[in-house]
C-alpha cells in the first residue's frame, strides 16, 4: 500500500531533511516548505514509492531519507548548472572570440649622411617705404636773473695835444639853415619834461672865404676820478612754444642682393630601438550556421532549465514517485 505525495504533504509542511535546508536554499533560492507545495501542485496525485507501514513518523522519515539521497546524489550536477547559468552571454550570438598577443622589437639602427649645398641666390627687392610722423611738441621756459653787481671805473689819464701846423683855406660857401629848437624843462616835483620855449628861424650865408691860420701851442687835458655803477634788481623771462608737426616720407627701395652658398654638413646617427606592443582582437556575432530565430528558440527551451529546482523535481519524480495516479 502506498500514499500519494499530497497525503504526505497534508500532514507535514516539508518532505525534506532539515540537514539539507541551507544547501537547497543556496542552490534553489527557496525554502523547503515552498518546494513541497510546488511538488504537490505538479505531481500531488502520484504515489510515493515508499510502502506504508502504518507508522506516519516512520513513513515520513523514509521519504525524507529518499529525497536527501536524490539531492546529494545529484548535488554536483545542480552546482555545475548553477555556475553555468550564472555566465553572462548574448542569446543571439554564437561566435565570440578574443585574440591577444604582443610584439617585441629590439634592434640597433645606425648610419651617416653628408650633404653639400652650393650655389648663388639672388634676392630682388622692391620695397615701398612709408614713414609718417605726427607729433605735438610743447616747450615752456622760465628764467630768472637777479642782479647784484657793482662796476667801478677809475680815471687817471693825461691827454696832451701840441699844435705846430699852418692851415691855409680858400673857397666859397653857401649855406641855408632852417633851424627849429625846443627847450624843455622838468618841474621840481616831477621826473617828466615839458616844453618851455621854441625858436624857429632861417639863415642864409653866401660868399668867399680865404684865410690863413697858423696853429701852435699845446693843449693838455687830465682826467681823474672814479665812476661807480651798481646793478641791482631781478629780471624774469618766460617763454612757451607749441609746435604741431606732421611728416610723411614715402618712396620705393629697389635693388638686388647676390648670395653665394657653399655649405657642407655631415650627420651620423645611431638608434637603439626597443618596442613592445600588445594587441587584442575581438570577434563576436552570428557566423551564419544557425539563424537568429533558431538561437531564440533554443534560448526559450533553456529558460525552464535555468530554474535548477525543477531539475531536482524531475529527478524526484523519476526516482521516488510511481508514475501511476491513484
Amino acid at each position: 500500500m502506498y500514499k500519494t505525495l499530497s497525503e504526505y504533504a497534508m500532514t507535514n509542511a516539508s518532505i525534506f531533511q532539515n540537514s539539507d535546508r541551507q544547501p537547497m536554499i543556496r542552490l534553489f533560492g527557496t525554502d523547503q516548505d515552498q518546494m513541497t507545495t510546488e511538488l504537490v501542485l505538479m505531481w500531488g496525485s502520484l504515489l510515493v514509492n515508499v510502502p506504508v507501514t502504518g507508522d506516519d513518523t516512520s513513513d515520513l522519515s523514509r521519504l525524507r531519507t529518499l529525497t536527501s539521497y536524490v539531492f546529494n546524489m545529484y548535488f554536483e550536477k545542480y552546482a555545475r548548472m548553477s555556475d553555468l547559468f550564472s555566465i553572462d552571454y548574448a542569446p543571439l550570438e554564437n561566435y565570440n572570440m578574443t585574440e591577444s598577443g604582443s610584439d617585441n622589437v629590439t634592434g640597433t639602427n645606425g648610419g651617416s649622411s653628408s650633404v653639400t649645398d652650393s650655389g648663388t641666390n639672388k634676392e630682388v627687392r622692391n620695397l615701398a617705404t612709408s614713414y609718417t610722423s605726427t607729433g605735438h611738441d610743447e616747450t615752456t621756459n622760465s628764467n630768472t636773473v637777479t642782479h647784484n653787481t657793482t662796476d667801478t671805473l677809475t680815471h687817471n689819464t693825461n691827454d696832451t695835444t701840441t699844435f705846430g701846423r699852418k692851415v691855409a683855406t680858400t673857397g666859397s660857401s653857401s649855406s641855408t639853415l632852417d633851424n627849429t629848437s625846443t627847450d624843455t624843462v622838468a618841474p621840481f616835483d616831477s621826473d617828466a619834461f615839458f616844453n618851455n620855449s621854441q625858436t624857429t628861424g632861417v639863415s642864409s650865408n653866401t660868399g668867399t672865404d680865404t684865410s690863413n691860420v697858423t696853429n701852435s701851442g699845446q693843449d693838455s687835458t687830465q682826467f681823474t676820478g672814479t665812476d661807480t655803477t651798481t646793478h641791482t634788481g631781478t629780471e624774469s623771462t618766460s617763454s612757451s612754444s607749441v609746435t604741431d608737426t606732421t611728416k610723411t616720407d614715402s618712396g620705393t627701395n629697389t635693388g638686388s642682393i647676390d648670395t653665394t652658398n657653399n655649405t657642407q654638413s655631415s650627420t651620423t646617427y645611431s638608434d637603439n630601438k626597443s618596442e613592445n606592443s600588445t594587441h587584442t582582437l575581438t570577434r563576436r556575432g552570428n557566423i551564419g550556421m544557425t539563424t537568429s530565430q533558431q538561437m531564440l528558440e533554443a534560448e526559450l527551451e533553456l529558460i525552464p532549465k535555468k530554474q535548477i529546482k525543477f531539475e531536482f523535481y524531475n529527478d524526484l519524480k523519476r526516482l521516488i514517485l510511481i508514475g501511476i495516479y491513484n
